[in-house]
């Protein structure tokens, strides 16, 4: 009988699995214990339950606490928020316009290309047709360019340039 390396490693990991979920089973006299709850729970001297206002004006919220000191902190802080927001949206506008003008210092890269079908050819029932590809503008750099003609008056090109202004 011949013993194949497939069926060792099954029967090896059958037996691992096996042992190892078997180790996993409490055992047939577990009982789960009883843990006391009361019906009614105490609650502290003095303690109330909850009345929320709901219908009371929440806008001067701290005019509550009677303490002037806090209405006129209040005051200030509000104007002080104003400003706040005026100064982080300067602050994301300047970072926006750094970023505009340090794109201006890496290289780009432009693809250029277009092909063109003239009709011709033996083949019946087929008319010429032009197509044409996307054109880019690009900077001043290296690049590549190339034209080819195929059967039945297949033309292309391509050019590829990758550049910086000078600056």
């Amino acid at each position: 009988m011949r013993f194949s390396f497939s069926r060792a490693s099954t029967a090896l990991a059958t037996v691992l699995t096996t042992t190892a979920l078997g180790g996993c089973l409490v055992g047939p006299n577990y009982h789960r214990p009883t843990a006391p709850t009361p019906t009614v729970f105490k609650e502290a001297k003095g303690w109330a339950p909850a009345n929320p206002s709901d219908a009371a004006d929440k806008r001067d919220w701290w005019t509550v606490f009677g303490d002037p000191t806090l209405n006129t902190l209040e005051e200030r802080v509000e104007v002080s928020n104003q400003n706040l927001i005026a100064a982080e949206a300067a602050y994301r506008q300047a970072r926006a316009l750094v970023a505009e003008q340090r794109a201006q210092l890496f290289p780009t890269v432009n693809l250029t290309g277009s092909a063109a079908v003239n009709g011709g050819g033996s083949q019946s029932g087929v008319n010429g047709g032009v197509g044409t590809g996307t054109t880019g503008t690009g900077t001043t750099g290296t690049g590549t360019t190339g034209t080819g003609t195929g059967r039945g008056g297949t033309t292309g090109s391509y050019s590829v340039g990758v550049g910086a202004e000078g600056r």
